[in-house]
């Protein structure tokens, strides 16, 4: 796995978890309130598949790897949530086939693993498989999976304060239902369900939201803009605090003659419907993008981690909203007649967060309150980006030209100096235009300070003058740029892939097809 702190623009370097000569596969993890990383996966070590269990509580190191399936048997496709409002509650459901056909179980804790309670969940002759599990704000764990009870693929669930685990059906209309993704919402109990139907005559994403089990089954809806016929899989849901969900899936409707080039889409739930579907940008490659895994941060805005091609090999990357910090740096009330300062006095700039704006009299020809905030998640390369503020109110332009000063700190000493660039969101590329006067400025021998003028406010960034993934370098338009999907719309659209140089933990609540494929082999 691989881990990245929080305020860090990339992953630390790789850790090994386990070292067994056998497979482990099908990781899930979650972060508990208390700060506790839960880590689980299926593990081959004995001959047959079980689950297995490993707790990090010092955001350093895991614990010694606890068995939590006692059955010599196979206990496969984990998923794992915590209950947030009870320090320490953790459930893990599975796949188990000890009762010759693939049965739902889970087993809690309240102590790490130390001990734990099993519990069947299902008993149906037929089989249950792909479990997923969330607990909602009111302290009830909920588990849904795909069921063949009723001769076809259906939606059921049960609840941990109902029965316990009384089956319940959510979706069992006469399409095909299978692979569903829960998300709880952390207050109350409104719970969000995406699921793959095949209604249309072909594989797309449907979804519905729902209070608590439902008295009665339900339809949802699809959640898909496109219209080709083609295939959408692999659904991964996380809730954005209370106000709604977002959702990310595999997408084939830019699959050619080859059957390659599978893509990441994002939508956001809001009302019980979705937004537009968002291309997740893959720098134009024609290679797939597949097995999504998605979160969201302490802003409550959304990232994904994927499984990516487009280096010939499978590596994982990663993608992050570009948002602006809702704390700003600092606030001004500017007013016209008069010079201001907002931000840090230029002549006493000693800290890489020390910006400074220095806007003359006469510059603006009412007055207006001016930000300077981060932009958090940049849609620019994190390590060709040395800096990214917003100015605002963005979009005001000037009389007179204002003086920028940013700082920032620079590891390399071979002369190499950022550039300014401010990002038009109308072409999706970065652009030097309009920017006069630029000047790299040594303020001690680990910090450096970019100044520059403009007479327009917009988000800036300080890059590498080195690096390939900027714009051009003259003072006209910019080419090239970032790989996103410009929309024009809100910042959550914004959303833009960078490599991760590490193993991440990509199969989060998400289901890959060839570990069946292994259960299949260690049947035979």
């Amino acid at each position: 796995m691989a881990k990245r702190t929080a305020g860090a623009d990339t992953f630390a370097g790789r850790v090994q978890l386990t070292s067994d000569a056998r497979d482990q596969c099908y990781p899930d993890m979650v972060a508990g309130a208390d700060g506790r990383v839960y880590l689980v996966w299926q593990d081959n070590r004995r001959g047959n598949w079980d689950i297995f269990v490993s707790v990090c509580s010092d955001g350093q190191n895991f614990s010694r790897e606890v068995r939590v399936t006692d059955s010599d048997d196979n206990e496969t496709a984990p998923a794992i949530a915590v209950d947030s409002q009870a320090t320490g509650r953790v459930y893990v459901a599975w796949e188990d086939d000890r009762n010759g056909n693939q049965d739902i179980y889970v087993a809690s804790s309240t102590n790490a693993f130390s001990t734990s309670t099993t519990s069947q969940v299902t008993t149906n002759a037929e089989d249950q498989t792909e479990p997923d599990v969330s607990v909602d704000g009111q302290n009830t764990a909920y588990i849904v999976w795909t069921d063949m009870r009723n001769g076809q693929a259906d939606i059921y669930g049960a609840a941990s304060n109902a029965g316990p685990w009384t089956n319940v059906p959510i979706v069992t209309t006469a399409s095909i239902q299978a692979d569903p993704a829960l998300a709880a919402e952390p207050a109350g109990s409104i719970l969000h369900l995406l699921w793959v139907d095949n209604a249309p005559g072909n594989k797309d994403i449907y979804y519905v939201s729902f209070t608590g089990l439902p008295g009665s089954p339900l339809a949802g809806q699809s959640i898909i803009d496109d219209t080709s016929s083609a295939d959408q899989t692999a659904p991964t849901i996380v809730c954005a605090g209370n106000s709604g969900a977002f959702a990310c899936w595999q997408d084939s409707r830019h699959v050619g003659s080859l059957a390659g080039d599978t893509d990441l889409y994002f939508a956001e739930l809001v009302q019980g419907s979705a937004a537009a579907n968002i291309l997740v940008g893959d720098d134009n490659s024609d290679a797939d993008q597949s097995d999504p895994a998605i979160g969201v941060d302490d802003y409550g805005q959304p990232y994904m981690v994927w499984a990516d091609g487009r280096n010939r090999t499978m590596e994982i990357y990663c993608a992050a909203a570009t948002f602006i910090d809702p704390e700003p740096l600092d606030s001004e009330l500017l007013v016209a007649s008069a010079a201001t300062t907002i931000g840090t006095d230029p002549e006493m700039i000693d800290e890489a967060q020390d910006v400074s704006i220095v806007v003359p009299a006469g510059a603006c020809p009412v007055g207006a309150r001016i930000t300077i905030s981060r932009i958090i998640h940049p849609p620019v390369d994190a390590i060709a980006c040395l800096g990214s503020y917003d100015f605002g109110p963005s979009g005001i332009d000037f009389d007179l030209p204002v003086t920028v000063t940013i700082p920032y700190r620079y590891g390399g000493n071979n002369g190499r100096r950022a550039k300014p660039y401010w990002y038009d969101s109308l072409t999706g590329t970065l652009s030097q235009q309009g920017i006069t006067d630029v000047e790299n400025i040594v303020i001690s021998s680990d910090l450096n300070a970019l100044r520059f003028k403009t007479t327009h406010f917009t988000p800036f960034y300080l890059v590498a003058s080195d690096s390939d993934s900027t714009a051009s370098d003259d003072d006209g338009d910019g080419v090239g740029g970032c790989s996103l999907s410009a929309t024009g719309g809100s910042p959550k659209e914004l959303v833009i892939p960078y490599a991760v140089i590490a193993l991440v933990m990509i199969f989060l609540r998400r289901r890959d097809r060839r570990r069946r494929e292994s259960l299949e082999g260690t049947k035979e």
